[in-house]
């Protein structure tokens, strides 16, 4: 089990070096839509083959996968150019899924307000107010709600990352980083969908950011 844990994440860096190398040289996408099923396998593999003892939980692993399926929706709907806010919606939802897991564990490991907690807040805050205010002023008006909406779920997402690291500390640091990397991928597709098309990046760091967050849920 280990074994095959192992070559699904090798399947994985490889499938999603080749898809970066093709984005950026010609614009293909055609493993773009393996990458996640590839991560799935791989989390539930290794949830099989290093935590028997059921960690992170039947449950938990559930909302996982769901956020994971969520990712594989986005994937598929954003190859066609015509269907970003379908797209944008199942980002949404698995954004949503990791929040939910994320606060069933910080809910278990809760132990008392802590500044943190709060300068984080107000550091989301501020990042968001000043790169929504410039994304959203060359925006058409009917797109400006949907992707409001995006850039607060997504930043909460993230926020809600710092308080599982702040509660549990550990390797749970490495899902807060990767809901970071998660922003900046975003914020680069938003430029390059709204602003200037061709920016570099994008899927490198979006599945960086993926892989980040299921190592922190499995660690």
């Amino acid at each position: 089990m280990r074994i095959a844990a192992g070559l699904a994440l090798i399947v994985y860096v490889i499938f999603s070096i080749l898809d970066s190398i093709a984005s950026e040289r010609d614009g293909s996408r055609r493993l773009k839509p393996l990458l996640m099923p590839v991560l799935a396998a791989f989390f539930l593999l290794a949830l099989a083959a290093f935590c028997p003892a059921g960690q992170p939980g039947l449950p938990l692993a559930v909302l996982i996968i769901c956020a994971l399926a969520c990712g594989f929706g986005g994937d598929v709907l954003l190859l066609s150019g015509d269907r970003f806010i379908p797209g944008a919606i199942s980002f949404l939802a698995g954004h949503i899924f990791y929040m939910i897991t994320a606060w069933i564990q910080i809910k278990a490991g809760w132990a008392g307000l802590r500044p943190a907690f709060f300068v984080s807040a107000v550091c989301y805050i501020c990042f968001g107010i000043i790169v929504g205010t410039r994304l959203l002023a060359g925006i058409e008006k009917d797109m400006k709600p949907p992707v409001l909406l995006y850039i607060i779920v997504i930043l909460a997402m993230s926020w809600t990352m710092s308080v599982r690291f702040f509660c549990l500390g550990g390797m749970t640091v490495l899902t807060f980083i990767g809901s970071m990397i998660f922003v900046s991928s975003d914020l680069i597709l938003a430029i390059d969908t709204f602003y200037k098309k061709g920016l570099p990046g994008i899927m490198e760091t979006y599945t960086a950011a993926q892989l980040l967050v299921v190592l922190g849920f499995l660690l």
